[in-house]
């Protein structure tokens, strides 16, 4: 979508984002659980198909800071009826000035971001972090399908696939599907329900949510 400022590129369940200032890029983070007791290992990409984002380079608007537009003022009945007196003046002033809808402030690009992103784009596909999500441990896996070509053209990634590898977390030999460590930590098994649940619902691939409620 052609803007004063740039294109805006936009893609169904990855929305635009990056760092403030840079190109906002399509991008979507995806949990991923991990089999009992493993960590993380690499990330491999085979990419099958790729398009051109427009007939040649474009320039995709900068990343803006979220803005404020409004604050809902309590009404007057409220605060008497509350503390048995009227507002203060000064105090219905301020009010009345935040209320008010600040004129957005807009992010003008940041040569060195968009520099980095035409010679150093992001992988196709990143782990950004591990964390315990209820009853498994998940890895933030980030998605970026259209990603700058070094001559200024837009490609956009329609095809591929992504493996995650895992290996054994250190100090456990046995089977990848054994009970969590930390499982010790839940005593009840409406606890280990609602974590079970929790998860399965958060990542993609729920089947390996290790259900600890029949315990």
């Amino acid at each position: 979508i052609p803007t004063p400022y740039g294109y805006v590129l936009e893609l169904e369940d990855y929305p635009s984002g990056g760092e403030l200032g840079g190109p906002a890029l399509p991008a979507r983070i995806l949990q991923v659980a991990l089999p009992a007791n493993t960590r993380a290992g690499k990330v491999e990409v085979n990419v099958k198909a790729t398009v051109p984002v427009g007939d040649g380079p474009i320039f995709v608007a900068p990343v803006q800071p979220l803005q404020l537009s409004r604050i809902e003022v309590p009404k007057e009945t409220e605060f008497t009826e509350k503390f048995g007196k009227k507002r203060p003046l000064r105090q219905e002033l301020e009010l009345l000035k935040r209320a008010i809808p600040t004129i957005p402030r807009v992010q003008p690009p940041i040569a060195a971001l968009y520099r980095h992103a035409l010679e150093q784009p992001k992988p196709l596909a990143e782990i950004l972090d591990t964390v315990q999500m209820g009853t498994v441990n998940v890895v933030n896996l980030q998605i970026n399908p259209v990603r700058f070509r070094r001559d200024g053209q837009l490609e956009f990634v329609t095809e591929f696939e992504v493996e995650l590898l895992y290996r054994k977390a250190r100090g456990f030999d046995d089977d990848a599907g054994a009970i969590p460590k930390y499982a010790k930590s839940i005593r009840t098994r409406q606890k280990a329900l609602q974590l079970t649940q929790q998860a399965q619902m958060l990542v993609i691939n729920p089947d390996l949510v290790v259900d600890l409620s029949h315990l």
